[in-house]
């Protein structure tokens, strides 16, 4: 084993143990591969695969680096909170221009739709960089792909919903068609899974909030009546209320003393309103995620 994938297997076991296993237990039965190396004019290690008509390159055969600053230019700078899905890993050079220009928490899921190019670039390029940083994320077919599903699931919000980018190396759309359809298809369907989520929370989350709150009084220790919150009493804007409380809603409610002097309550009462505020904030957007 050189040192070079053995390098690689440690990094991919320490990021992703699931894919680790995966990988290593096809590599192990694996005897020849479509994919290949190169080397390029400017002396980069490129990948090149064995197609049915005739071989191809993954990547440029003069500059890999100058082809990935330009086709990365688009993606430079995206909003904060936000992340790219990228269809192709190649030899890695894309995704490591993307992270060195977003350096400040935004992340790259690569979606790789052939295992004998991500087991070469495993074998033959240092993608060390790249599995050790914490913002770079990869689901290689027949491996792992359930867990680009999971990870849109678990970071699309209302914050970044419609700045995440998506996008797929023009070579790889062109050459592996079907897994750019199933690619395309998860991330629709789990957009859709989304906003249905989301639209139910909307219609339920404020009675399920109030409900909730309502049924503390039955709590051991806490005053029955008068901890109740009732509409009739509570003549509060809560819109100037939120306008108030800045993103770090759980911090706020950590210090419901201060709020006690602001809305003149008792301070089982104040902490039910800010809870209810917290419910409402809830529904309009999600937690922030972050990589960094």
């Amino acid at each position: 084993m050189n040192t070079i994938y053995e390098n690689n297997l440690k990094a991919l076991k320490q990021k992703n143990e699931k894919l680790w296993e995966a990988f290593y237990t096809y590599a192990k039965q694996q005897k020849e591969s479509r994919a290949f190396t190169a080397v390029a004019k400017n002396g980069e290690v490129i990948i090149g695969y064995h197609g049915k008509d005739r071989d191809f390159n993954l990547n440029s055969t003069y500059n890999p680096s100058k082809e990935a600053e330009k086709l990365m230019a688009e993606y430079d700078t995206i909003p904060d909170n936000s992340f790219l899905c990228m269809y192709g890993l190649a030899n890695g050079i894309f995704a490591k221009r993307f992270l060195e220009c977003n350096p400040h928490g935004n992340a790259i899921y690569v979606y790789e739709p052939d295992l004998d190019i991500f087991m070469t670039a495993m074998q033959e390029i240092d993608l060390t960089e790249l599995l050790n940083n914490n913002r770079f994320f990869i689901a290689v077919e027949s491996l792992n792909t359930d867990d680009f599903g999971d990870f849109l699931l678990s970071y699309i919000s209302e914050i970044n919903e419609l700045t995440n980018r998506y996008m797929a190396l023009p070579i790889y759309q062109t050459r592996f068609p079907e897994g750019y359809d199933r690619y395309k298809q998860i991330i629709k369907d789990k957009y859709e899974y989304y906003r249905i989520q989301t639209n139910t929370l909307i219609k339920v989350g404020k009675q399920i909030g109030l409900a909730s709150i309502s049924n503390m009084r039955f709590l051991p220790n806490c005053r029955s009546g008068a901890c109740r919150l009732n509409n009739d009493r509570i003549l509060i804007d809560l819109a100037i209320l939120d306008s108030l409380l800045d993103h770090r809603i759980c911090n706020t409610v950590l210090h419901t003393s201060k709020w006690v002097e602001v809305l003149k309550l008792d301070y089982d009462l104040c902490l039910q309103v800010l809870l209810l505020l917290v419910i409402c904030k809830l529904q309009k957007r999600s937690i922030s995620n972050q990589f960094s």
